[in-house]
């Protein structure tokens, strides 16, 4: 079979001409060894000859009696392919060796625990507090606030805020060793 037979026989789907086409790849086998050595030189034919047939249906070739010249180029564009694919993967690759430097800082599942606990104990002895004590202690203490916001949302003096702060933190510690005592802790 012509190369122009080959490439009428590709796009029409005759089997007959893609069997030809894979033939003539075969002997294309030694460059693509010296080109990418011996290591999966069937898997490297066979994506060639998928990738080129696959183009010639779509009719990417323009002069038929080009074939090999096309396939030349595709299989070139294909080891650039591979050579950038693999650049990728090394840049993207991270040595083990360097991972065991990095301390992780994640907490512990006993730390976790511990702290579930923590704020479990403290949710309970804060809801038998009145709204004020427990509000207040719970925006400047757990969320932070300036006490100035604090002051101006719940219509405060700083005078007044520091005061009722300080009664709320006797009365939550007060509380607190009352429970613990009850546990048995103390």
């Amino acid at each position: 079979m012509t190369y122009t037979e080959i490439v009428a026989g590709i796009m029409a789907g005759e089997t007959a001409a893609c069997g030809e086409l894979y033939q003539l790849l075969l002997g294309f086998r030694y460059r693509l060894i010296l080109r990418h050595g011996i290591q999966d030189i069937g898997d490297r034919l066979h994506e060639l000859y998928l990738t080129g047939s696959g183009s010639i249906r779509k009719g990417a070739l323009r002069d038929p009696e080009r074939l090999m010249g096309y396939i030349t180029t595709v299989a070139r564009f294909s080891g650039y392919q591979e050579i950038r694919n693999r650049i990728v993967a090394r840049e993207a690759y991270v040595d083990p060796k360097v991972l065991d430097g990095i301390p992780d800082t994640r907490p512990s599942p006993e730390a976790t625990l511990a702290r579930k606990e923590k704020s479990a104990l403290a949710d309970r002895v804060c809801a038998g507090m009145p709204f004020r004590d427990r509000e207040m202690l719970m925006r400047f203490y757990v969320e932070e606030q300036p006490v100035q916001q604090i002051c101006r949302e719940l219509h405060l003096t700083e005078t007044q805020f520091r005061l009722y702060k300080s009664r709320a933190k006797a009365a939550l510690g007060r509380k607190l060793l009352a429970m613990m005592a009850a546990r048995g802790v103390v």
